[in-house]
């Protein structure tokens, strides 16, 4: 729980910076104005509403970003405490309640570290080790599915399979880069290979659990190299905090019980977490 609650922390961190910094750009281009934005949520009960007309009130947004940064920064300092379990549940439960009104800036990493921070503090406040463990198998669950289903959707478009897609993501202002592509459009056999290699990656993913856990460093290894290229070339830096703080928990559960570091707990883990903590705080 330690190596992935510091590399979720880490995205908050960057996430929390990032809008406190441009706040000001933020507000003039009304990208999110919250007064338009909240009649998506018209559905929703009266309680629910006024609670996000709260968070997205401007002292209160600057106030749970502050709130973010401080408690990040927190979390990646060493400790062991149950505090942790209340600072990460923030994180979790504080973002929740911001995303509704930063719609236009967020993006999977975001949703990511919702979802595991809420469940992360659960389960270190949790009474029970089987209650933590239950919690996080929901956790390195979702891990894999995040991939699986990534993958196998991918799949399905012809684009993906001729290996055309990465040239054509290159090739948008959003995503692309004018570098990767040219070289995407002079070396075709190779770009189809390395689309191959993603595909292989991402639907394959829970093949770490084979073989007593002995393809999870490999397996992890390259989820890790593909957050770090995406991170380079399509400016997506917080993917790889926020999807590698589930690899530890995808770790602990492919790990056989009779392995030493299934027997501990928090900051006690394998040797290819603790690589993973290590390559994600210094993101």
């Amino acid at each position: 729980m330690g190596a992935t609650e510091r590399l979720a922390a880490t995205t908050s961190l960057l996430s929390s910076v990032e809008h406190l910094a441009r706040r000001r750009e933020q507000r003039s281009s009304r990208m999110n104005e919250w007064a338009i934005s909240r009649d998506a949520y018209a559905r929703y009960n009266r309680p629910f509403r006024k609670l996000l007309d709260l968070a997205s009130d401007e002292r209160t947004h600057r106030a749970l970003h502050a709130g973010r940064v401080a408690a990040s920064a927190a979390l990646i300092l060493p400790g062991n405490g149950r505090w942790r379990g209340a600072a990460t549940l923030y994180l979790g439960v504080s973002g929740a309640l911001l995303y509704p009104g930063e719609r236009y800036g967020t993006d999977g990493s975001d949703q990511a570290s919702i979802m595991v921070q809420t469940v992360t503090g659960l389960a270190r406040l949790a009474p029970s080790s089987r209650t933590q463990d239950a919690l996080i198998w929901y956790v390195a669950l979702q891990g894999n599915l995040s991939y699986l289903i990534s993958g196998w959707v991918k799949l399905l478009g012809p684009d993906w399979r001729s290996g055309a897609a990465l040239a054509g993501v290159m090739r948008t202002r959003t995503y692309g880069h004018e570098g990767v592509w040219k070289l995407a459009h002079r070396h075709p056999r190779t770009t189809r290979a390395l689309v191959y290699g993603v595909l292989g990656l991402e639907c394959l993913f829970p093949v770490l659990y084979l073989r007593g856990g002995r393809l999870t460093r490999p397996v992890l290894g390259g989820a890790v190299l593909f957050h770090l290229a995406n991170g380079y070339v399509m400016g997506l830096g917080r993917f790889l905090p926020a999807f590698a703080a589930m690899h530890p928990m995808v770790a602990y559960t492919s790990t056989p019980r009779s392995h030493p570091a299934a027997a501990g707990r928090d900051d006690t883990m394998p040797a290819a977490v603790a690589l993973l903590a290590a390559g994600g705080a210094a993101v």
